[in-house]
């Protein structure tokens, strides 16, 4: 079976599981299990099933069992195991997909060098750092120390995310390893790396205990790491964890207990950020980067030319981006918007450097998740390079200590480097000079190496590392993509009491709404509500998202009770209106509109709200006299004219209308404006003069036949209240079409 079948297969199982379905589970996984061709799963499979019948044997014989719920669920978790089974097995067969092709090359590596990587383990172990190199005979090739420490990195990586089951050996090695002080604290954090990815292919209580023991680890790169992977594990598989009640009691343990509530806000925080991060990109591709192209040549004048000196970098503003950005204004606020928008935790960098992961050095899994080092061998040789063309020593001191790029994004731009001409070269080291002296500033004054900034630095770079992996890389589609998913932990039995308890809940719906993901915010700000938060800012909020995602009569029952608390009255009163209207009750808006009038002032937007109203309500000769109100208070507003006319039209008075019409000028007709000052010169007795105008609109540029002609539709009634007959319009409308074919 190809694999995108079996896997929607698997999922209907799950799916039976979780329903606690466990027949059709069953049913189901023998079919699976026939077509495997393995005599194994076959047989762990008549295990299970024969157990669950012994179950169901002793239901029917009445026999009284303490213990049936466990066993049930013991039968539930055997069958979501040997569903993680399946998969594997598929996996090794499958051809086509580019995990699998590296999961069985890995495999097979394995098989031959399994005695070599255990003593590479143990060597590791006993001297306490990556860095010795292996004895004498099991050398090859004479590699330097770092090539070495870089190649058996790669081999653990692998072990532990390709590895289909990590047994208790193997375990107990990974987690001295990462307990290990000795041990650099990047090369640790990547072994943890290692463990999130592995959970991506299958489940693994291993896997999620050595993440968990990550938790307590001293350093904030290894925590952000581990803290990042427990949650996308909970947020993947919290459907599952019913099943695993040991282990789900261990994790509600360690987030409440070990997990500092700072350190868990800036994951769950950064995470919500990376949802912004494709438009973000279409951003940049589609507004902001033809924009720069095209003024690149003037730019560069100025950085070739004595008047740009290193000085530029470091001031707060500088005259000449005024004359740089003078033909294309909205540019620069829209670089400003980015800027702001980095210096908050987002990714503004992924279409920059999208182009940048080519390099050999990507083709190895766990560089994409390698902390930036100095010490690795790719980034020695590239520097020694480069040596000669820039200040290399300040230029990795730069790299190394920003965050505003994550760690793929400081491989790729040093990678890059040596394809740069030396004017460019000059450029960036005369900035990275400028921004070592700006970070040391700011790290003086607001003392930015405290371990929570530290933790909040490495999550944000380990997430946009993820981010970059799960976009662009070739196994992408091999995996679950975590970020395409809306975070909805605080459903999940795991994390959501702790959520609502520690108030990260709140935190998360006020986060969602202040970045515009109103669908999110919503369902956050309902369900605080239902658990109790009653507070006028929760129901106003609540309200305001659903409005936002059409959901008005959603958001009009939240107004209602933000309306108890008589706070932020004339807003409420705006907004309800709003939602009535939407929901096609203009005659109920009518009174929020007067009342909010009435507590405001005749304030000209809300009369013409309340004026609007009225017409879409169909009182036309109240909303005439709003109209006229408006037109006396504010007699430069034009916003009423075409209202007007509309209500004198439908009010039997076509001579004042076509006036007001005809006010506007003909060079600002409207295909609408035309057809309505038609209607008034035909109820007038033109009917000529009418017909010049209805077929005109057809002359309108992108104007479609078909609109022109159900706008006439629509308006028959009104002419026939005021005297054309019937027969007429008919005639009018088949002379319309005749025109269109003619």
């Amino acid at each position: 079976m190809p694999i995108k079948p079996f896997r929607s297969r698997l999922a209907e199982i799950r799916d039976h599981v979780y329903a606690l379905d466990l027949g059709l589970a069953l049913d189901a996984s023998a079919e699976l299990a026939a077509g495997s061709g393995d005599d194994n799963l076959q047989l762990q499979f008549n295990a299970i099933s024969s157990n669950y019948e012994l179950i169901l044997d002793y239901l029917k014989r009445g026999t009284i069992d303490a213990q049936r719920t466990q066993l049930y669920e013991r039968s539930a978790r055997q069958i979501m195991d040997f569903t993680d089974r399946l998969q594997l097995h598929q996996m090794a067969r499958d051809t086509t997909s580019p995990l699998s092709i590296r999961q069985r090359v890995w495999q097979e590596s394995v098989d031959s060098h399994s005695r070599q990587l255990e003593e590479v383990m143990a060597q590791l172990l006993a001297h306490h750092q990556l860095e010795h190199r292996l004895p004498d005979q099991h050398r090859e090739v004479e590699p330097s120390g770092s090539l070495r420490r870089d190649e058996i990195l790669g081999r653990l990586f692998n072990l532990c995310w390709l590895s289909p089951v990590l047994d208790d050996e193997l375990a107990e090695g990974l987690q001295r390893l990462l307990q290990d002080g000795a041990i650099p604290e990047e090369e640790q954090a990547l072994l943890a790396s290692s463990l999130n990815l592995g959970l991506l292919i299958s489940f693994s209580s291993v896997r999620i205990r050595l993440q968990l023991e990550l938790l307590r680890h001293s350093s904030p790169m290894v925590r952000a790491r581990a803290l990042t992977g427990v949650i996308q594990t909970i947020h993947h598989y919290h459907r599952r964890f019913r099943f695993y009640p040991e282990l789900a009691v261990v994790l509600r343990t360690m987030l409440v207990e070990v997990v500092r509530k700072e350190e868990m806000e800036i994951i769950l925080l950064q995470m919500i950020r990376s949802q912004d991060t494709d438009a973000i990109t279409k951003r940049l591709r589609e507004e902001i980067i033809p924009e720069m192209i095209r003024i690149t040549p003037r730019i560069t004048e100025h950085l070739d030319s004595e008047e740009f000196s290193i000085e530029d970098f470091g001031s707060e503003e500088n005259p000449d981006w005024q004359e740089f950005f003078g033909d294309s204004p909205e540019l620069m606020d829209k670089i400003q918007q980015l800027n702001e928008m980095q210096m908050d935790g987002s990714d503004v960098f992924m279409s920059a450097f999208a182009m940048l992961k080519q390099f050999p050095f990507f083709q190895e899994v766990h560089h994409w998740f390698l902390p930036f080092t100095g010490r690795h061998p790719a980034v020695q040789q590239e520097l020694h390079a480069l040596s000669g063309r820039l200040d290399a020593p300040r230029l990795l001191e730069g790299l190394s200590s920003s965050s505003m790029l994550c760690n793929s994004d400081k491989y790729s731009f040093l990678l890059n480097l040596g394809n740069l001409p030396d004017q460019q070269l000059a450029i960036i080291d005369r900035f990275f000079s400028a921004e070592m002296e700006m970070m040391r500033e700011v790290q003086d004054e607001e003392q930015l190496l405290d371990d929570l900034s530290r933790f909040r630095s490495e999550a944000r770079m380990y997430i946009q590392d993820l981010f970059r992996f799960h976009r662009l890389h070739p196994m992408r589609s091999s995996l679950p993509d975590l970020f395409r998913a809306f975070l909805s932990l605080h459903h999940t039995s795991v994390l959501g009491p702790y959520l609502r308890e520690s108030g990260l809940m709140r935190t998360m719906a006020e986060f969602h709404f202040t970045r515009g993901h109103y669908e999110q915010a919503s369902g956050l700000f309902a369900e605080l509500a239902a658990a109790g938060d009653t507070s006028y800012e929760v129901f106003e909020k609540a309200g305001f998202a659903f409005q936002k995602i059409g959901h008005f009569e959603m958001a009009l029952s939240y107004y209602r009770k933000a309306e108890l608390y008589d706070t932020n009255r004339q807003w409420l009163l705006r907004k309800m209106a709003y939602c009535l209207r939407q929901l096609g009750r203009p005659g109920d808006a009518v009174p929020l509109y007067r009342e909010a009038i009435r507590d405001g002032g005749e304030e000209e937007r809300l009369m013409m709200q309340l004026a609007n109203t009225l017409l879409e309500a169909g009182k036309f000769n109240e909303a005439l006299n709003q109209y006229l109100g408006i037109e006396l208070k504010y007699p430069s507003n034009t916003r009423i004219l075409r209202p007007m006319a509309w209500c004198l039209l439908n009010t039997g008075k076509a001579d004042k209308a076509a006036g007001y019409l005809e006010s506007l000028g003909m060079e600002q007709w409207t295909r609408h404006d035309r057809l309505n000052l038609g209607h008034c010169r035909w109820i007038l007795g033109d009917a000529a003069q009418a017909w010049e105008l209805y077929s005109s609109c057809l002359d309108q540029p992108g104007t479609p036949p078909d609109e022109v002609l159900a706008s006439f539709t629509g308006d028959m009634p009104l002419l026939h209240r005021q005297g054309i007959t019937e027969a007429e319009t008919a005639m009018m409308r088949d002379a319309l079409r005749g025109f269109r074919t003619a």
